[in-house]
């Protein structure tokens, strides 16, 4: 075998790693054999500490995180909001585009500098897209249950809100006689638990348990009263 084709059954075999230029003799000048066996013991040496490696992964992972303990105090979870990391991003994406704004309002209050009717009306302008915008989706943002956990012991629940972080999140716990129906049915609210309104989509729930938790607060089930029908129709029929 010439030179070149050494080289290039090296390069090929050893998909062409960067060796140095001694190496590169060393490999030319041993048997085509010889170099296909070191590769193949390379390869498997590899892959058998690769597979070690994910063994002691697996092997070391924590059973119990954080959250779960934190769960295991709450009792059980009847209630996953579907919506909730898209109501994260879409929140934290607004608080980024507000502090953008805040950052750059010295450069075009500066370019205003001349006109006070211009530097009002864009200073009212950057105080509505910075504090009252994200302020406002908040509010809505707060009402939607990320989780819903029931504790029979206490008969309490609890309800993880979204915090004005976004990262985080706020529990809420309450008792069922503390759940109230909204005078008026409006939109994103489902229940109030004191003065803090709440939604939880029903048709992503057991509805048994959702008329549980809702017994003190009202029969009549407005947001849904077809299924409320169906539930009670068929719970005749079970009798």
């Amino acid at each position: 075998m010439s030179t070149v084709n050494k080289i290039m059954y090296v390069a090929v075999h050893t998909k062409a790693k960067f060796y140095p230029l001694n190496t590169w003799i060393k490999l030319c000048r041993t048997p085509k054999n010889t170099i296909c066996r070191s590769n193949i013991h390379t390869r498997t040496q590899n892959e058998s500490i690769s597979g070690q490696e994910i063994r002691r992964n697996f092997t070391n992972f924590p059973k119990n995180t954080n959250k779960g303990a934190g769960a295991k105090d709450m009792g059980e979870l009847l209630y996953v909001g579907q919506d909730r990391n898209r109501i994260k991003w879409t929140l934290g994406s607004f608080y980024i585009l507000s502090a953008a704004v805040a950052g750059a309002s010295p450069i075009l209050l500066k370019l205003t500098s001349g006109s006070l009717l211009a530097t009002s009306f864009l200073g009212f302008n950057i105080l509505v897209f910075v504090i009252l915008n994200p302020l406002g989706l908040y509010q809505f943002g707060k009402r939607y249950v990320n989780e819903l956990y029931y504790k029979q012991e206490t008969d309490t629940y609890t309800a993880n809100v979204l915090s004005p972080f976004v990262l985080t999140e706020t529990r809420l716990k309450f008792k069922p006689s503390e759940c109230k129906m909204p005078a008026n049915p409006s939109i994103f609210t489902s229940f109030f638990v004191g003065r803090h309104p709440l939604f939880v989509n029903s048709d992503a729930m057991n509805y048994a348990d959702y008329m549980k938790m809702l017994r003190f607060a009202s029969t009549i089930d407005y947001e849904n009263p077809d299924r409320q029908k169906e539930f009670h129709s068929k719970a005749k029929e079970n009798n």
